[in-house]
Order: structure tokens, then sequence, then C-alpha cells
């Protein structure tokens, strides 16, 4: 019988097995800031700890931001290049949603005439904005890149749980660590010196995720190459982002429970996910015509429970284990075909039948 997580965080230490299965299934809004500090090792499983962890990091990220030129009462307007990068993808960071814009036009010309800040940001934005600095001042190697905007905004979305009135120093704080935590899983896919690298960066990603669908469905693989379409299209933006921009934002949180249970195999999750979800469009790609047909089905994925395919990818994770990536790493054609003969999919069966035979009810 499965427990429900409001039992799991209701004790003095956390089962981190129990946690994780509480996260693949998806979390409640009121869970996930606590759970996801755990997963992401904010937090350690004894929950009497907390309070003094909290404290602890609020000070160390108060003593970062003076280091930067920054503190947690104004938003100093300072003038290099990396401030300059993210004062404009600030404002465009989840735009419509009302947990960024704030107050109304005359409040926040108001607030901006008495603060005498000339930006306008709302005080979520400010947050954003203060972490985004410090920490490209703190990984002076990565800097800033367009896309932890998306990472950050979103640890302060759920942190804050989706309330910006809830965007404390604290929860700032707590965003500015656990987004360190992403950093040093993801961190090689932002560092613009792998971007044309044969072995990591951008160029190996893509080349993997052609062999992670080549490996799970050839059939659909070499219909979208048919058709003229690459990784590069579509599952590009959906790996680097974490998915971020497929989704309204309850269905993202939810797709991040599930990768953030995996902990520092987030990524290899990621082209698991991926993978399942361009095998739920399966019957409606297959179907298309051109690549005109296609391209809009996957830029701007159909409204749907995002479990159906989470199901798929978490069957695929339990049968092959992320072993699997590493093999499919370097594979040529020829070799992602002889893995599919080593684990028994070259088979005298249809697609539909052996996958009939994997997805069961997983969570």
């Amino acid at each position: 019988m499965n427990v429900t997580i409001d039992e799991v965080l209701n004790v003095d230490v956390v089962d981190f097995q129990a946690l994780t299965r509480c996260c693949r299934r998806g979390l409640h809004e009121n869970a996930r800031p606590d759970c996801w500090k755990i997963i992401m090792g904010f937090y350690p499983p004894s929950t009497r700890q907390w309070a003094r962890i909290e404290a602890a990091r609020l000070q160390e990220y108060t003593d970062v931001l003076s280091a930067c030129g920054l503190d947690l009462e104004s938003s100093a307007s300072l003038k290099d290049e990396i401030t300059r990068a993210v004062d404009v993808d600030v404002p465009r960071t989840m735009p419509s949603l009302n947990f960024f814009l704030g107050e109304s036009d005359e409040l926040s010309a108001a607030r901006r005439e008495r603060e005498g800040d000339a930006l306008g940001f709302t005080p979520a934005q400010e947050a954003l904005r203060r972490i985004l600095i410090t920490s490209a001042n703190v990984n002076k190697a990565l800097g800033y890149v367009q896309g932890m905007n998306e990472y950050v905004a979103h640890l302060l979305y759920a942190f804050a749980k989706g309330n910006s009135c809830n965007v404390t120093s604290s929860v700032e704080a707590d965003a500015f660590f656990c987004f360190q935590t992403l950093l040093s899983h993801l961190g090689d896919d932002f560092s613009r010196s792998f971007d044309f690298d044969a072995t990591c960066g951008l160029t190996s990603t893509m080349r993997l995720f052609d062999n992670v669908l080549r490996f799970f469905d050839p059939q659909l693989f070499h219909f979208m190459e048919s058709l003229g379409i690459s990784a590069e299209h579509y599952a590009l933006r959906w790996i680097m982002l974490l998915f971020t921009q497929e989704f309204n934002i309850a269905d993202a949180l939810r797709v991040w429970d599930f990768l953030l249970s995996f902990g520092d195999q987030i990524r290899n999750a990621a082209f698991f996910v991926a993978a399942s979800m361009c095998y739920h469009l399966r019957s409606s790609i297959l179907s298309a015509e051109t690549m005109g047909d296609v391209i809009p089905l996957l830029h701007e994925y159909p409204s749907g429970d995002v479990n159906e395919f989470l199901r798929v990818a978490l069957r695929w994770i339990a049968r092959f284990d992320f072993d699997l990536i590493e093999k499919l790493k370097q594979a040529t054609p020829e070799e992602v075909q002889g893995l599919r003969r080593f684990y028994g999919l070259e088979v005298d069966k249809s697609f539909a039948q052996i996958m009939q035979g994997w997805i069961s009810s997983v969570f």
C-alpha cells in the first residue's frame, strides 16, 4: 500500500525511498518545497535539523550577495555584462504568470519613484535577478546563460507555492542553493566551450537523443528522419530546459517531481521522458505527410495527462536502467540495432505488442 506524502514527511526522519516513490507519483503544492529540498540534498532526512539549516544557509547567502555587491533589501543597478544579460531575460521569464507580474503598473511606478529603482522589477523578479547574478559570479566558468532563468524561476515558484507573497529571503536563499545543485548535475550543458565538442555539450546531447529514440522506436525515428526532422528541431529545447517550455506550470512542476527524484541522473531521466513524449504522439506523427505537419505538434505539445508518458518513461527506466544511456552515447546505428537484439527487442512482434508488455501501472 502506498503511503501519502504527508505521512512520509510527518516523521522525525524521512524515509528517502518512500519519498522518492511519492515524487514519481507527483506531489501536491504544499509538500513540494520540502520534498525537493530533501531530494536535492539541501535538507537532510532528519526534520529536526531543517530550521537550523535554513538559518545557516540564509546567512551564507546574505554573505555571498554582499560579496557580489548586492543585498536582500534592494536591487542595485550593476553595470557589467552579466547583469545586463540577466536584466534582459528577467522580464521575459514566465511573463504570463501573476507570480512574476506582481504589482499593478501604477503601484510599480510609485515604488520605483519611492525607491529609485529604474528597473521596475517586481519583488519576485528581483529575487530571480539576484540569484542569477550571484550564481554567475560564484560560477565564473559558466557565467550566465539563457535557460538558467527558467530553472531558477521554477524553483522560486515551487518553493513559494505559487504565491509571490511567499518569496521571502529564506525562499530566495533556498532557491539559490538548490540551483547550485542543479548546476552540479547539468552545468556542462550551459558551458559554451562544450557546444561543439563531440563527446559532451549540445552536439553530443542531440546525437545521444537520436540514439535513444532509435533504440526505443526505430520506425518512428526513421520516419521523422525521412521528413527532415532532427532532434535539434524539438528535443534540444525539451531536454536542455527540462521541459519548462512545453507545459503549463502545474504540469511542468509535475514533470520536475519525476525528474528530480532521480538525483544526479536527472539529465539521463530527461532522455527517457523525451523519448516517451515522442512515443505518446506516435500515431499522430506517423500519420503526418510533411515536416510542417509534425513540427508544430512537437513545439506546441498537446495538453493532456502528463502521467501517461511519465508512466512509459518510468517503465523504461525500470527495465533498462541508466546504463542504457551510457551504452548509447557513442553507439553507431548498427550498434544501436545490436543493443535492441541484446535486450530482446528485435523479435517477431509489432512495436505496439512489445510496448504493451512493458507498460503497467507503476505510480
